[in-house]
């Protein structure tokens, strides 16, 4: 975390983050049986045996993440992710599985309203993320475009005596993405999601005084 703007107010400082990770997945032994049944209209079971017993060894590939990070303590903050892996290494219990690179970028903020409270500030997010997944149908890269909002309430106390304490929050978020493509007669998703959390910071137990 590097200082860009310093200023004699703590408020008014801007700040700079990076960083880079890299999530390793170890070699999974996987263990398939594959079973035959067969029974009448009665339910009765006439066949049933094992057809099939084999091990493979499934190797997922390393992904590596990056990301810059911009923000003003407390007013807003702004950030870039990106991610790479290379899923042409990845080897599953079927030796015709063919997979290609993966790669996406992700761009998003997030904004603190004005309260007079500093505890009670609503927070707005928003970004967008682009993401080519490894899978390629005839020649033609399956891609997916999604664009996010988001939003925290705090709710709760409204005691003066607790003010110093955070408060509990609700947050919400909306994706709307599509994925996939038309060409080469190919299928075309539209998708939403709805996403609500909670942050709940309360007393539960208090510590009885005797006098």
């Amino acid at each position: 975390r590097t200082k860009l703007f310093a200023s004699e107010y703590e408020d008014s400082s801007v700040y700079f983050n990076i960083g880079f990770t890299a999530e390793i997945f170890p070699v999974l032994r996987v263990i398939y049986n594959d079973y035959y049944e067969r029974i009448d209209t009665l339910n009765n079971v006439l066949v049933n045996q094992g057809v099939d017993h084999r091990v493979a060894f499934l190797k997922v590939p390393t992904t590596y993440r990056g990301g810059v990070n911009i923000d003003r303590p407390g007013k807003w903050n702004f950030g870039l992710d990106i991610n790479y892996s290379n899923w042409t290494s990845y080897k599953g219990a079927s030796d015709s599985t063919q997979l290609y690179r993966s790669y996406g970028i992700a761009i998003g903020g997030e904004y603190f309203l004005k309260k007079q409270e500093e505890h009670k500030k609503v927070t707005l997010r928003s970004g967008f993320s682009y993401t080519k997944t490894p899978i390629m149908l005839y020649n033609t890269a399956i891609n997916d475009y999604a664009l996010t909002f988001g939003c925290t309430f705090p709710i709760g106390r409204t005691d003066a005596a607790e003010r110093q304490r955070p408060l509990s929050k609700i947050n919400a978020a909306l994706v709307l993405g599509d994925r996939g493509t038309t060409k080469m007669n190919l299928v075309k998703d539209y998708y939403l999601k709805l996403y609500v959390g909670f942050i709940i910071n309360d007393r539960w137990f208090n510590k009885s005084k005797v006098e």
